[in-house]
C-alpha cells in the first residue's frame, strides 16, 4: 500500500499556542548575508547547524533556514509542465514504514539540494527538516491556492504546500516556494521559466493576507487561520 504520513502537529500544541502577527520592522540583512554564504556538504543536519548555531533565538534560526532555501532552490517548472507526480515509497505488510519513509525523504531532500530545483513539496519538506534539526517545531501545510482572477470566489486548486512554525508559543506561517521567485503562465496555463526573485512578503505572512490565496486542506488549521473554506476547484497537482 502507499505510505501515507499524517502530521498531527496541532494536536500537540493547540492548547497553548496562538497565531501571532509578525514583527515586520525587523531587519534580517545580516542573517540573510550570512546564510547566503553557507555551502551544503552532503549532510542535512550539518547544514542546519551551520545555518542556525550562531543565533540565540528560534526566529533568527528559522529566518536563516528560510532565506538559504530561497537562494539555493529554483522552482522546477518543467516537472510541473510535464504533469508529473512525486513517487512515494510503497510500504508492504511487514515493512518498517517509518524507516522506509525517512530513507525516502533523506534521498529526496538530498536530490532537491544537489539538483538545485524542486516543487513546493521539496521546498516545504526541506524547511521543516532543517527546522527539526534546529529544535524548531514546524509543520508542512498542504492546501489550495489562488493565482489568477478566475479563481476569485473559490479556493483555487488543491496543489500547494507551505509551512507553519511555532516560535515562543506562537504560530507563524510562511511560503518558501513563493518567496523564492515566480513563473509566468502561457495561454494554455503551462508555466514559463522560473524567475528567481526573493519576496519577503511570504516570510511570516500575516494571516489576513495569507488567507487571500492560501487555504489549508486539513480543517484543523481553520480555527488558527480564522477562515471558512468553500471547496470548488480540487485539482490535486502539486506546485
Amino acid at each position: 500500500m502507499k505510505l501515507k504520513f499524517i502530521i498531527s502537529f496541532l494536536s500537540l500544541f493547540c492548547a497553548t499556542i496562538v497565531y501571532s502577527q509578525p514583527e515586520t520592522s525587523q531587519n534580517y540583512a545580516a542573517i540573510d548575508s550570512a546564510a547566503a554564504k553557507i555551502i551544503y556538504k552532503n549532510d542535512l543536519k550539518l547544514l542546519s547547524v551551520n545555518l542556525t548555531s550562531k543565533y540565540n533565538n528560534d526566529m533568527d534560526k528559522a529566518r536563516s533556514i528560510f532565506y538559504w532555501i530561497t537562494q539555493n532552490i529554483a522552482y522546477d517548472y518543467k516537472f510541473i509542465n510535464k504533469e508529473k507526480n512525486l513517487k512515494f515509497p510503497d510500504c508492504k505488510k511487514g515493512d518498517d514504514c517509518t524507516a522506509l519513509y525517512v530513507k525516502w525523504e533523506d534521498n529526496y531532500l538530498h536530490e532537491v539540494i544537489t539538483s538545485g530545483k524542486s516543487i513546493c513539496e521539496g521546498y516545504s519538506r526541506l524547511f521543516k527538516r532543517l527546522c527539526d534539526y534546529a529544535g524548531i517545531h514546524g509543520s508542512v501545510v498542504s492546501g489550495y491556492t489562488k493565482y489568477k482572477p478566475s479563481q476569485i470566489g473559490s479556493t483555487g486548486p488543491l496543489n500547494h504546500a507551505w509551512n507553519a512554525v511555532v516560535i515562543d508559543n506562537n504560530y507563524y506561517f510562511l511560503d518558501v516556494t513563493w518567496a523564492s521567485g515566480y513563473c509566468g503562465r502561457h495561454e494554455k496555463d503551462k508555466l514559463k521559466p522560473f524567475v528567481k526573485k526573493f519576496s519577503n512578503y511570504y516570510w511570516l505572512t500575516p494571516v489576513d493576507k495569507l488567507s487571500r490565496n492560501h487555504f489549508p486542506k486539513d480543517s484543523v488549521w481553520y480555527a488558527i487561520l480564522n477562515i471558512k473554506l468553500q471547496k470548488k476547484n480540487t485539482k490535486k497537482h502539486l506546485t
